[in-house]
């Protein structure tokens, strides 16, 4: 009957209390999942049980590269979401939003590059600079960042540009990486869930 956790500021500081299971742990933490982008790079410290945290820390993901390629094959379609909204702010010279798209763009981006090159972020402070030396990116992402990180994405001509070569070149990567039909058309599988739904 616990809570699963609680949060309290005690001299300045955070305190996070998590009440979890060891397989809990390991599927919130270590197994790829939609946060794990950012939290696949959490470490424990002991502060007590060493030999328990230990253990926690030795273990390790199978099929981690499946499981990353399989996450990022599935964002593909909230990529093309986030990039039509940002190109239709674009269009519409949407200043006064434009910033939050853009926002929502770039971190989508960033979440997707984690899972393809089965690596997460050490923190926040840092994604945009590791991002930018995975070994795996796709054409256009540097130009599209740079603007960005100069505070340069008002040039909407310029933004619209760099935006487009990204999604293209994410669309290009998808393909080479698994051929050509890279967007599931079939709609007769939507009411094929329903039904399994139903009967559950």
């Amino acid at each position: 009957d616990l809570p699963r956790g609680f949060l309290k500021i005690f001299r300045g500081l955070l305190i996070e209390g998590l009440f979890i299971t060891e397989e809990g742990y390991h599927r919130t933490i270590d197994e790829p999942n939609a946060d794990w982008y950012i939290a696949g790079s959490d470490r424990l410290l002991p502060i007590t049980n060493p030999g328990f945290v230990r253990r926690l820390r030795q273990y390790r993901v199978k099929n981690l590269g499946r499981k990353c390629d399989d996450i990022a094959l599935g964002m593909l379609n909230e990529i093309q979401e986030v990039f039509g909204k940002l190109l239709n702010a674009i269009n519409s010279r949407n200043h006064e939003n434009l910033f939050l798209i853009l926002a929502d763009a770039l971190t989508m981006t960033l979440r997707l590059l984690s899972f393809v090159n089965h690596e997460p972020y050490t923190s926040l402070n840092s994604m945009i600079s590791e991002a930018k030396q995975f070994k795996k990116k796709p054409r256009g992402f540097d130009k599209f960042v740079d603007p960005i990180i100069d505070g340069r994405y008002y040039d909407l001509v310029t933004l619209g540009k760099c935006s487009r070569g990204l999604f293209s070149g994410i669309e290009e990567f998808f393909r080479k990486k698994y051929g050509r039909r890279i967007y599931d058309g079939d709609l007769s599988t939507i009411y094929r869930q329903k039904r399994i739904k139903q009967r559950r």
